[in-house]
């Protein structure tokens, strides 16, 4: 939502744009589940830090990628290391719902977009990607069946490569109007890709694992 206010604000700044599991708006945020976050008694120490991020980030686990637990818990560790600051989350949270609708503004990008996102995500719906897509000219999109609200390991190598692809696709872009191409061969790819046309509105990509 940040990288989407600041290619609006300072478009010349933003060479290419990844949108990874986001929206243009707070409509299609699944509020039941994000809600949960909310107005929980703060923690006391590390430990209780490390159990609270292992809470949070449940709901962005599915059956298909589950999450590392030890992972997490080195990770909630290190992130109470760096910088514990209790009312984070909630800061985070009301910025989210307060913002205004970015949607008009978006269709002004020109810079050469690469949208993801998993079609388990239980915090924010698909058809926000779905809806970024149609509304940014030649952007594209890309649908992980199975993925939630994070990054598997098992899918890095793709999504690198999707962020890559629209890095080098800058090098032939700067035309205002300008509309993506297709990739035909999806050679040197960690997964076995369907892919079709990329347009403004068509062009999503599915990737079977």
């Amino acid at each position: 939502m940040i990288a989407q206010q600041v290619a609006i604000d300072h478009p010349a700044a933003v060479r290419t744009l990844t949108l990874i599991y986001t929206t243009a708006h707070n409509g299609h945020i699944l509020a039941d589940e994000v809600d949960k976050r909310r107005h929980l008694p703060a923690v006391r120490n590390r430990a209780e830090a490390i159990e609270r991020f292992l809470q949070n980030e449940a709901p962005c686990a599915t059956d298909r990628y589950p999450h590392d637990e030890a992972w997490l818990r080195e990770l909630g560790g290190l992130m109470y290391d760096r910088d514990h600051d209790p009312a984070a989350a909630e800061r985070q949270l009301a910025a989210i719902y307060t913002a205004s609708d970015r949607g008009p503004a978006l269709t002004a990008i020109t810079s050469p977009t690469a949208i993801l996102h998993g079609d388990g995500d239980r915090l924010i719906d698909t058809a926000a990607s779905r809806e970024l897509h149609a509304i940014i000219a030649g952007s594209t999109l890309t649908i992980y069946p199975g993925m939630g609200h994070s990054l598997p390991r098992s899918l890095w190598p793709d999504i690198v490569a999707e962020i890559r692809h629209v890095s080098a696709h800058n090098r032939d872009h700067h035309q205002p109007g300008h509309v993506a191409t297709a990739r035909r061969d999806p050679v040197g790819r960690s997964c076995a890709s369907t892919i079709t046309t990329w347009t403004r509105v068509k062009g999503v990509r599915v990737v079977s694992v």
